[in-house]
């Protein structure tokens, strides 16, 4: 019995430490390479009629491209929408299919991330990114992304636009002012466009982009982030 416990026990650590582990490390990474820079990254889409069209349309205006996490479920209802996405040059990436919670259903959640990554790709050109739905990564879904090829992306800071009560505008402008950029985490799932979240999301997106003209901040895509942090070859090498 002792024996069975202590399997268990190893099991349960095996599978649930590495996430917290990986997105500490990845969010220390993110931090350090995002001084400077303004990366908008919007979960749970797309959905229309709001608030996904409007927070494009924003974008467009203003000639800043972001980096959207699709639910797969949305993608394939919304196939003109990740159309318009792609076309704009917005960076895509993948949340799992039906954002299962990586704690709270372990087992669905690995297939979850594999079929979400699929969901995106044709929509995307070079490697696959991926954010864990809650950022609740376990050992298993961790393998999954890497098994797809696809690099887990974290946040810096969370503007808390889908909690009930939202914060004060001006005090998470002031925590990326105090951080000197960073990756900000929204969401553009489903809600009408005049509701007080769908309205923050987009008075946040405008004001952080002046935020960033106004300290000479670069705004990237996450992926560009990436790409311009990744080791470059020595000159003369093959």
């Amino acid at each position: 019995m002792l024996e069975l416990v202590l399997a268990f026990a190893g099991l349960a650590v095996l599978t649930f430490a590495p996430g917290p582990l990986v997105r500490a490390a990845g969010i220390a990474r993110l931090r350090r390479m995002s001084r400077g820079t303004l990366v908008l990254t919007y979960d749970d889409g797309p959905n229309s009629p709001a608030p996904t069209p409007q927070i494009l349309d924003l974008l467009a205006q203003r000639k800043a491209r972001a980096t959207f996490f699709l639910v797969g479920e949305c993608a394939a209802a919304s196939p003109e929408l990740c159309r318009r996405m792609a076309e704009e040059g917005h960076d895509l990436g993948a949340h799992g299919y039906r954002h299962r919670h990586g704690w709270l259903d372990p087992l669905r959640a690995i297939a979850d991330v594999s079929a979400g990554i699929r969901a995106v790709a044709p929509y995307r050109r070079g490697r696959p990114i991926y954010r864990q739905a809650y950022g609740k990564s376990t050992l298993w879904t961790l393998l999954a992304g890497a098994r797809a090829g696809a690099l887990p992306v974290w946040w810096t800071l969370d503007s808390c636009d889908s909690r009930e009560v939202l914060p004060e505008l001006d005090l998470v402008l002031e925590r990326v002012e105090r951080e000197q950029g960073g990756v900000v985490l929204m969401h553009d799932y489903l809600r009408e466009a005049t509701s007080p979240g769908a309205r923050f999301t987009l008075e946040l997106t405008a004001r952080l982009l002046d935020l960033a003209a106004r300290n000479g901040w670069k705004v990237r895509t996450a992926s560009e982030l990436l790409a311009e942090s990744a080791p470059q070859p020595l000159e003369g090498s093959v």
